[in-house]
Parts: structure tokens; C-alpha cells; sequence
């Protein structure tokens, strides 16, 4: 059996792992992890598990400055993995990857609500939820990283792009050549938004959190989950 394993099984995981998905998967979610550990420490200051520490922070304000650090450090960390899930694929296709992250970032944000309803029934619309930036949309911030990264190197490496003469400084260089892929990418997203927006009265980051994060949540959180992984 351990034959087996080794021989058929572990080299088949090996390549999986090894892939540009997979790797960019697991070093561009890395990049969020000094935030959420600073976010940590402040959500566990600001709900201290002793209650008159608790009302001392609320009274003197000092807990809404807390949860201010928490929502501007652990509540972004989707944002902050499209960022680096696009960055890490872009580089592993050997193009330069910061305008890429850019689009990809612009795309989460373009494909997530861009309004909430209040208890009153009133709709405040032109904002940035954070609870779509945190935990809730991290498995669409995976898949539109891993997809703009894909689709921005495919432009790139096929030469689909604005070149600019020799003497142009780099920066400037850069951004004119992601201005193609940024156009069709943007372009792209916008119409899934208004099919999804239009046709079924909901985002896409909303469809994929409950068509694949919660079942997913379900069966991790679950016994058999748990055993398997």
C-alpha cells in the first residue's frame, strides 16, 4: 500500500501542487498574512473576554477605534489575496505583474454589491462592503485572482498590447502595455455584472458564496471533512 501511495499517488499530488494555479494560490494568500495577524490582536482587544473591560472600551470610544484597525486590517484580507493571487501568476508567466493585480482588484471590486439595505429600508449605494472583502469573498477573490491573472498574462505573452518607442521610462512602458488586456478584461466583467445585476438580481461574488463557499464551509466544518483533510 505505502508502495502504491508513493509510486502513484504522491507524484500525481506533487505535479498538482507544483501547478501555476495552485502555487499562486498558496503564495499569493500569503501576502495577507501579517494583516491578518496585526487584525487578530485588535479584534481580540476590542471584545475582550471580560466584560468590564468591555464597557470601559465603549465608553471611552476606544473600542470603535479598535474595530476601525480590525475593518482596515483582518476585513480586507479578500482584497488583499486577488491582489496576490494575480500578482504570483503573473510573475510565474514571466510578465510584470503589479497592472495586472491592479485589474484584478478593480474586477473583484467591479463583480461584488456596491450598496446595502439599512433595517429602515433605505439603500446607500457607491460604497465598499467589508464583509464581501473579508471572509465572505475570499473564494471569489481566488478564482477572479487566478482568472485575470490568466487572462492578463495570455495577452500579454501573445503580444496583445500597446508597445511603446525606446526612452519611454518603464512605469509609463507598463502601463500602456496592460491597457488592452485591461479593457477587454474590465469590459468582460462589467457585462457578467449586468447579466447577474439584471437578469438574476444579484452579484457574482454573492452567487459564488452561496453556490460554492457555504457548501464548501459545510463540508470542511463537518466530521468527514475534518477526517479527510
Amino acid at each position: 500500500m505505502n508502495q502504491y501511495l508513493s509510486d502513484k499517488v504522491v507524484p500525481k499530488i506533487i505535479k498538482f501542487i507544483n501547478t501555476k494555479g495552485v502555487q499562486s494560490i498558496k503564495n499569493g494568500m500569503v501576502y495577507s498574512m501579517p494583516l491578518l495577524i496585526i487584525g487578530s490582536v485588535f479584534l481580540i482587544l476590542s471584545n475582550f473576554p471580560v466584560q468590564a473591560v468591555v464597557d470601559f472600551l465603549e465608553k471611552t470610544g476606544i473600542k470603535e477605534i479598535l474595530d476601525q484597525a480590525y475593518g482596515a486590517t483582518f476585513n480586507i484580507s479578500a482584497m488583499i489575496a486577488v491582489i496576490g493571487i494575480s500578482y504570483t501568476y503573473i510573475k510565474l508567466e514571466g510578465q510584470e505583474p503589479l497592472s495586472g493585480a491592479m485589474i484584478a482588484l478593480a474586477t473583484f471590486l467591479l463583480l461584488m454589491p456596491s450598496h446595502v439595505t439599512t433595517e429602515s429600508g433605505e439603500v446607500i449605494s457607491g460604497i465598499i462592503d467589508k464583509n464581501w472583502t473579508a471572509g465572505k469573498g475570499m473564494i471569489g477573490a481566488i478564482l477572479i485572482g487566478l482568472i485575470v491573472g490568466w487572462a492578463y498574462s495570455w495577452f500579454l505573452k501573445k503580444n496583445i498590447k500597446i508597445k511603446m518607442p525606446e526612452g519611454v521610462p518603464t512605469g509609463v512602458a507598463n502601463a500602456f502595455s496592460g491597457l488592452i488586456p485591461a479593457v477587454v478584461i474590465v469590459v468582460v466583467a462589467t457585462i457578467i455584472h449586468g447579466i447577474f445585476s439584471i437578469g438574476l438580481h444579484t452579484t457574482a461574488i454573492e452567487l459564488i458564496y452561496k453556490v460554492i463557499q457555504i457548501p464548501l464551509q459545510g463540508m470542511t466544518d463537518s466530521l468527514g471533512g475534518a477526517i479527510l483533510m
